[in-house]
């Protein structure tokens, strides 16, 4: 068997590693669940939190398995969202990949909180979550599977605070104790899962012995659990969390339910011909503004730009994330952000992509975002106007403006709802501090100095249940050197 690399290892762990992000954006939501407390906010550690800072492990053997660790770990990931406690509702975008972000809509003393978490790093016997602002705790949270002694250990430990100075109060009356039982929980029907298909496959067996040994199943283990306290003090510097706290705002978001059925139902709809909605001052600020998200797997985002002064060079990015908050009544107060994974270039010739992610151009080891967010919409017709914003490229920012049209809107053959859009606009790339260029014996440069933008915005609407949030598709395409 072949030795595996230095430099190969060290790129199969990148991979089990979330990129860099500057906030969370939720791709798409899940049927049930509550997109709340997440878009937008960043992910936090202990040292961002508030309360005392505490290490947690929640330990469970297994030992009559015959499974390795691995395949109990593909298990627990597998079953995650059904080994929480009922109140707990999770929701997996897809897997519990890096990066991944999962929805949760859950319930403290009978009170909702919509939050989420962040799947920090992932491998084959282990993945941790990290907690985004407002999240009753700040730190991380990771399960992992092991083999000690021909037994199958199963873990979890966190290393928290919580987040803000309502949330620590909250800790110390009773829901440290609560959380506690939260992580117990799962562990427990972990086992009782691993139980239930060992007994399934021994009646099935006609081994009398092996139906006896069936017998000696993980329900009577208990969770060994070991806290300790790692700092005693507060961070009062820390108190401000509580503007984020996630619990009030989905208080103030359930009780406000009336408020927003009305808008709604003052809202005016989009014209037959799919133009924008001509509203007056007093509609405009009654409009709802739906969240629509991004969705990767139907996203394109292509670039081109003129190379040795005669061919044509094209190339897309493959991983970008984005979101649009659309105001119907008043589109104009609309906004758009979006993030390209800079590393995700590709051209079709590996020694390009490599140039175009070098020191030459992008630096994508340094910079490894490419973002764009919308600072103002200005209006020239029912469906034409300007998107003007912040495009950041290489570290550098600077403004833009997007000349973008409203090309149709309507429903597809799924019955979901359909708007695109077109944008085009052009840059210096000089501008973004990407100065490297070679002269050629003809005469000229090898890559120009203006390349053209263009830009094909699609958004497919799968509405919620609640009218706010729902679950798009974008595709956009420019040119760029």
């Amino acid at each position: 068997m072949a030795d595996t690399s230095p430099g190969e290892k060290k790129r199969q762990d990148n991979d089990n590693w979330a990129r860099p992000i500057t906030s969370l954006l939720v791709s798409r939501v899940p049927t049930g669940s509550l997109n709340l407390n997440v878009d937008g906010r960043q992910v936090v550690g202990p040292l961002q939190g508030f309360g005392k800072l505490w290490h947690k492990t929640f330990r469970l053997s297994l030992p009559d398995t015959i499974l390795t660790p691995t395949e109990v770990m593909q298990i627990w990931k597998t079953n995650f969202p059904r080994f929480q406690p009922a109140q707990n509702r999770f929701f997996p975008i897809t897997t519990l990949d890096p990066g991944e972000i999962m929805l949760i809509n859950a319930s403290m003393i009978g009170m909702p909180v919509s939050t989420g978490m962040m799947v920090l790093y992932a491998d084959e016997e282990s993945f941790t979550l990290m907690t985004p602002q407002g999240h009753p705790e700040s730190g991380w949270v990771t399960f992992s599977t092991s083999l000690e002694d021909d037994e199958v250990i199963c873990q979890v430990q966190t290393m928290t605070r919580a987040n803000d100075p309502l949330y620590e109060y909250s800790f110390r009356l009773f829901g440290s104790r609560a959380q506690d039982r939260i992580w117990t929980h799962v562990l427990e029907a972990l086992a009782a899962h691993l139980c239930a298909a060992k007994q399934t496959q021994a009646d099935s067996s006609p081994d009398q012995e092996a139906r006896r040994a069936s017998g000696a199943d993980q329900k009577g283990a208990q969770v060994e659990v070991v806290k300790l306290c790692l700092d005693p003090r507060v961070q009062w510097s820390e108190a401000k969390n509580i503007w984020q706290n996630a619990a009030v705002r989905t208080l103030f978001y359930t009780l406000s339910a009336p408020i927003r059925w009305l808008k709604r139902k003052r809202t005016k709809n989009i014209s037959d011909h799919g133009g924008f909605p001509m509203t007056t001052s007093n509609e405009a600020e009654t409009t709802i503004q739906g969240s629509w998200q991004l969705d990767p797997p139907h996203t394109l985002v292509e670039f081109s730009a003129k190379h040795m002064m005669i061919t044509t060079v094209k190339g897309h990015f493959a991983s970008v994330r984005g979101t649009l908050v659309y105001d119907e009544g008043d589109p104009s107060r609309s906004t758009v952000e979006a993030e390209i994974d800079a590393a995700s270039l590709y051209t079709g010739t590996a020694m390009r992509d490599n140039d175009l992610r070098s020191s030459h151009f992008l630096e994508v080891e340094k910079y490894p975002t490419i973002t764009f967010k919308s600072t103002r919409v200005e209006l020239s017709g029912s469906d034409r106007g300007q998107v003007i914003g912040d495009l950041t490229i290489h570290g550098v920012t600077r403004e833009v403006a997007l000349e973008t049209e409203l090309t149709g809107r309507g429903k597809n053959p799924w019955g979901k709802e359909v708007i695109s859009f077109e944008a085009r606009t052009s840059i210096n790339r000089k501008d973004f501090g990407l100065h490297w260029n070679m002269a050629l014996e003809t005469g000229g440069v090898c890559w120009p100095r203006v390349p053209k933008w263009e830009r094909r915005w699609r958004f497919i609407s799968f509405s919620r249940s609640l009218g706010l949030v729902c679950r798009s598709s974008y595709a956009l395409r420019r040119a760029w050197p």
